[in-house]
């Protein structure tokens, strides 16, 4: 028994929590944390950070209210939305690399 945020009692037992059955949602958060940082883009950081306050606010809630796991279409609909976001955060680092390249081979006089 331990106190998720000091404030309400988690009783579920250590293997059953967030970070053990949805890695790769975690993962991706993380990734997509980074890169919204390096493009200095606060409205990314911002959906980001409400998405995964959110997810471990429902997957906690959910598992302790229920009794059980959460639901896998709400996963599924989860997963596929942070994997938009992400995708769209990498997108947007690419072309920021792809731009700053372009940018050094014309002050280089290697580019038209």
């Amino acid at each position: 028994m331990f106190y998720f945020l000091a404030v309400a009692r988690v009783t579920a037992d250590p293997a059953s929590l967030f970070v053990h059955g949805h890695y790769w949602l975690l993962i991706l958060a993380i990734l997509t944390l980074a890169f919204a940082v390096l493009l200095r883009s606060r409205v990314i950081f911002g959906i980001q950070v409400v998405f995964l306050a959110a997810v471990f606010t429902i997957f906690i809630t959910g598992e302790e209210a229920q009794g059980g796991p959460v639901p896998v279409l709400l996963y599924g609909i989860l997963l596929s939305l942070q994997l938009l976001l992400s995708l769209y955060t990498a997108y947007s680092m690419k072309k920021l690399l792809d731009e700053s390249y372009y940018r050094v081979m014309r002050k280089i006089h290697k580019l038209p």
